[in-house]
């Protein structure tokens, strides 16, 4: 069975149909329609980590999840769909790096 869609934008990323749906107002969450790659980002502060929950995610071979990326931060703009197509297009250009360390305590509720 898909991902549940209502209440969700969805929308095509290189063929792929993919949905994306703000969280309690602050995370950002985007879902492929198989449920294989799942992704979460914190909108607010200076958050430049993007919590990986799905067992798929380019580049990565490592199945412990959640698994906490490094991205380059987002550009400022209001539109979310701008900030879904930046995060996708780093995240399956492999852009996107294996975070090191302690979490930092912002990122509890990805």
């Amino acid at each position: 069975m898909g991902i549940r869609k209502k209440g969700r934008a969805q929308f095509d990323f290189n063929g792929r149909p993919f949905v994306w749906w703000i969280e309690g107002d602050v995370h950002l969450r985007i879902a492929s329609d198989d449920k294989r790659f799942i992704v979460g980002y914190l909108l607010i502060g200076d958050s430049s980590l993007l919590v990986v929950h799905g067992p798929e995610f380019p580049g990565i071979q490592n199945p412990e999840r959640p698994l906490r990326i490094w991205v380059p931060p987002l550009s400022p703009t209001p539109v979310i769909g701008q900030h879904v197509n930046h995060i996708l297009t780093m995240c399956f250009d492999g852009e996107a790096k294996p975070f090191v360390g302690e979490s930092p305590e912002y990122s509890a509720g990805l």
